[in-house]
């Protein structure tokens, strides 16, 4: 059986297209001469040094690292850029360098910061959207194509649910809904607040919480039933 093609993102390398000056690239010829490389090889070459000359713009985050981090964008690249996932590539660079995004990589990453299943805990500041310590990297990885598909239906940038990925809500999670409701309910009780707008808001924070287990619930037998079905034996 012929195996599956790699994406650009699994394959070893990329293709390229330039156009040039004809000086140069005779340059390049001459070059994969003298060094015995192939022409590929000397281009790589000579764009890894340039690399090494362009220095990243400054940011909260970076100066972070101390005064004796290097700040050229070959050093930073593999140890704190580079990703094979386009998603966690963007996560990467915004949590760094967010003045290097373009227009539509903003709209995503501001989606992600108000995304609850994408985070442990939802950042309030730009220290708390770290990678590595507060991101799902494995969550945005698997449903990377389910995001962009979601950014790209919206005019407005809102926050993805639980639902709108097909994940269940984890235990965390639950414990925070939980707490939420607790809070507005001892508030309401606590400043004698018996209104109906007051147990309204209750209310609607309760509904809001059941859809969200009942969502979760239809999920979990619909996963049963799927795992019970792949487990029958094939009738001859």
């Amino acid at each position: 059986m012929a195996r599956p093609k790699k994406t650009a993102d699994q394959s070893a390398t990329v293709s390229v297209s330039l156009r040039i000056d004809p000086r140069i690239k005779y340059g390049i010829d001459l070059a994969a001469r003298i060094q015995k490389r192939t022409v590929t090889g000397v281009v790589e070459w000579a764009v890894e040094r340039a690399l090494a000359d362009v220095q990243l713009p400054k940011s909260v985050i970076a100066e972070h690292d101390g005064s004796d981090a290097p700040t050229d964008l070959a050093s930073n690249l593999d140890d704190r850029l580079w990703s094979s996932n386009e998603g966690v590539r963007l996560v990467l660079l915004a949590y760094r360098y967010p003045s290097l995004l373009s227009y539509e990589e903003t709209r995503i990453w501001e989606t992600i910061k108000l995304s609850p299943p994408l985070w442990r805990r939802l950042p309030r500041s730009a220290e708390g959207c770290s990678p590595w310590e507060n991101a799902k990297l494995s969550v945005i990885a698997d449903k990377w194509p389910a995001i962009i598909d979601i950014v790209e239906s919206r005019k407005d940038v809102a926050a993805i649910t639980h639902a709108d990925l097909d994940l269940p809500l984890d235990p965390e999670m639950l414990a925070q809904l939980n707490s939420i409701i607790d809070d507005s309910i001892d508030q309401a009780l606590g400043k004698g607040i018996y209104s109906r707008e007051s147990l309204k808001v209750v209310e609607q924070k309760i509904e809001s919480m059941m859809t969200k287990l009942r969502e979760q619930k239809s999920r979990l037998y619909a996963d049963v039933e799927r795992m019970g079905k792949q487990e029958e034996p094939d009738q001859d």
